[in-house]
């Protein structure tokens, strides 16, 4: 039987199957719930607000969700329109829509770096994937680069979004725990990962989750890319070339722009000009500034 504080976290599929006694018995399914309780637990964060306290108890809170209820947003704050929208994707009605965890946490990660008020530069030794000299061709260097974020930042770091003042490490059940009993004041946010209290171990959880994303199905070429620079890196895993190598080529078959300039590089780097010159053009075909830019450069036809 669920806990009563716990129903207002839960899936609807998840309440259903309390109702009629039935099983959970696929991985997916439970994955899919997780990202239920994920996304309930941003709204909450970001309104401050337990999640359907207007209603009178547990049964009613299932009755609404169950029949496509969910929390809205209040309007004219200033809580970012893709935070929002990440939130409401997380708790659709329909399990299929709602991202992976791994793919939720990409998302916040990208919404991080939007906000945040200071991205110091860590690295203070040249670095041949480095793309910071611009004077060096693709020939000369690989380019470790993304869309969305730096990769001296992959590993999960929220503390300086500016609508968020406090972490507190503790599980989703006790961040449950703590707002059903009122224990906690609830302008504070939590960040509901059990026992990471260090950078290696958000690099480490951070690893195992893009790699997750990575390897399923191929539908993340976004998480292959970042995973591959973290490996390449060492950071929270062993650090193995050729495995980076190896999720820099399923990203670049999987349509990312920044992937197929990034593997260019390297093949321009060990010689292998043909097959340079095959990922340069077809990122410059898809509009990659700095693909078009050496294509210009080198006199390469792309269109």
């Amino acid at each position: 039987m669920l806990k009563k504080e716990l129903v207002r976290y839960c899936s609807p599929e998840m309440l259903r199957r309390e109702i009629t006694g039935e099983r959970m018995n696929s991985c997916v399914n439970i994955t899919k719930c997780e990202a239920y309780s994920f996304g309930i637990l941003l709204w909450e964060i970001a309104e401050s607000k337990i999640p359907y306290n207007q209603f009178e108890d547990f049964i009613e809170i299932t009755m609404k969700v169950t029949g496509g209820y969910r929390e809205k947003f209040t309007r004219g704050t200033d809580i970012p329109e893709k935070y929002q929208y990440l939130v409401n994707k997380s708790v659709d009605q329909n399990p299929g829509i709602r991202p992976m965890l791994s793919k939720i946490l990409t998302e916040l990660q990208d919404i991080f770096k939007n906000y945040s008020s200071n991205q110091p530069n860590t690295s203070s030794h040249p670095d041949p994937f480095d793309s910071s000299d611009s004077s060096s061709s693709p020939s000369q260097k690989m380019t470790i680069d993304t869309n969305a974020a730096n990769d001296d930042n992959l590993f999960i770091n929220f503390e300086t979004i500016n609508f968020m003042e406090e972490f507190n490490y503790m599980s989703i059940e006790q961040a449950v725990r703590e707002h059903t009993n009122n224990t906690k004041d609830k302008e504070t946010l939590y960040k509901c990962w059990s026992d990471i209290k260090s950078q290696e171990e958000q690099q480490k959880l951070s690893a195992e989750l893009f790699k997750e994303a990575a390897d399923y199905g191929d539908e993340v070429p976004d998480a292959q890319i970042r995973y591959a620079t973290m490996v390449r890196q060492g950071k929270g895993v062993k650090q193995n070339m050729e495995e980076a190598i190896e999720y820099f080529i399923k990203a670049a078959k999987n349509g990312h722009v920044v992937a197929m300039f990034n593997i260019a590089t390297y093949y321009f780097s060990i010689g292998e000009v043909e097959l340079g010159s095959y990922y340069i053009t077809k990122a410059a075909s898809k509009g990659y500034e700095k693909a078009i830019k050496y294509c210009d450069e080198k006199g390469i036809s792309y269109k």
